[in-house]
């Protein structure tokens, strides 16, 4: 062992104190001379001004750490406007949302997706289940492209009756749909109320 290294143990009192001897002694009294200079303090110092040039370049970066507790499953959310809730009963949704959540789980079986394409862009569409999740029932709809000109697609057949009377929807209210793949059908909720 050198003689150049410092003990940081108290060399007046052999009884605790508040330093703390980095040398591995067994013995009450440390052989090398004390100090009451901590010699860690210049790399505590280097760490810390790592790790905050570390935090800065994340911050750059553009990324978030926020903690995400779950995914909203509602992948399909609509205030629902005057024409949803009018007369004219059916619900609009745009293309979007349809390639990217409706489409896909209804042609789910690779032998019929031609079939249900068709269907849904050409004719009257297909019969949708949806089960309610705030009233827990089951009711049917069809799917279907509102027209050649729009980009729209529309649910329709009893949506004024099984969902806008029975529901008391009204324009603004917000509505969720996403799709159960144990039911096989899509789930619905009312999410917000207008007023």
């Amino acid at each position: 062992m050198s003689s150049d290294n410092v003990c940081v143990c108290s060399s007046q009192s052999s009884f605790c104190s508040s330093n703390v001897c980095l040398h591995l002694s067994l013995h009450c009294c440390c052989p090398f001379p004390c100090s009451t200079e901590t010699k860690p303090t210049k790399k505590r110092k280097r760490v810390h001004q790592e790790t905050l040039h570390v935090s800065r370049k994340n911050k750059t970066w553009g990324y978030s750490t926020d903690l995400m507790l779950y995914d909203d499953p509602w992948k399909i959310k609509k205030v629902l406007e005057q024409s949803d809730v009018g007369p004219l009963s059916r619900l609009m949704l745009n293309s979007d949302l349809v390639k990217h959540f409706v489409l896909p789980v209804l042609c789910a079986d690779l032998e019929n997706t031609d079939d249900v394409v068709w269907k849904v862009e050409n004719t009257k569409g297909v019969p949708v289940k949806i089960w309610d999740l705030d009233t827990k029932s089951f009711h049917f709809l069809n799917f279907h492209r509102y027209n050649n000109s729009t980009k729209s697609y529309i649910f329709n057949g009893s949506w004024i009756p099984e969902f806008v009377s029975r529901r008391h929807l009204h324009k603004g209210d917000e509505i969720g749909l996403h799709w159960d793949p144990y039911r096989q059908c899509f789930d619905f909720s009312v999410l917000r109320a207008a007023n």
